[in-house]
């Protein structure tokens, strides 16, 4: 196996056991730092549809996207697609671009 080939392995792999993190406002007292923004979690979004998937497309069948919003400002998890007053946020429209992107090449 070329080790330019065995690393992409090596990383998909990696990638499937831990879930990227898409989330835009985390309100708790954990000691794990990461970023969180809206634009961050397009970034995230969009690493794993032109990044991760595209590695190897007739493998990587499925991907979850984790959509949780607050019930109100003050709550403690935000990784939603869409604002408290549903809203599009920026990781809603790389999703929209990606399904609309499948749409066309398999249609």
């Amino acid at each position: 196996m070329r080790t330019d080939l065995r690393a992409r392995v090596l990383a998909a792999a990696a990638a499937q056991r831990s879930p990227t993190r898409a989330v835009v406002k985390r309100r708790n007292v954990s000691r794990v730092r990461f970023t969180e923004s809206t634009k961050h979690a397009a970034t995230a979004t969009r690493w794993v549809f032109n990044k991760l998937v595209g590695l190897n497309r007739r493998r990587i069948t499925h991907v979850y996207l984790f959509h949780w919003n607050p019930a109100t400002a003050h709550d403690s998890w935000d990784s939603g697609l869409v604002n408290l007053h549903d809203r599009p946020r920026p990781a809603y429209r790389v999703l929209k671009r990606f399904l609309a992107a499948q749409a066309r090449r398999s249609g």
